[in-house]
């Protein structure tokens, strides 16, 4: 859960870094769906941010 929040309070801080961070990493399945979750609650990004973040969520 620690490491969903960090990516993303960095997510908000650094959009661009984080999304290509999201998109090549070796998190596993729950870390990497629950700091898009996290991302898609935040008030501070926009809704099209937001659909696109949906379709990096893992099965």
């Amino acid at each position: 859960m620690a490491e969903a929040w960090l990516i993303c309070e960095l997510y908000i801080k650094f959009p661009k870094e984080t999304e290509k961070y999201l998109k090549n990493n070796k998190l596993n399945n729950f870390t990497q769906n629950k700091a898009i979750s996290k991302i898609r609650d935040s008030y501070r990004i926009s809704k099209e941010e937001k659909d696109y973040l949906n379709t990096l969520k893992r099965k």
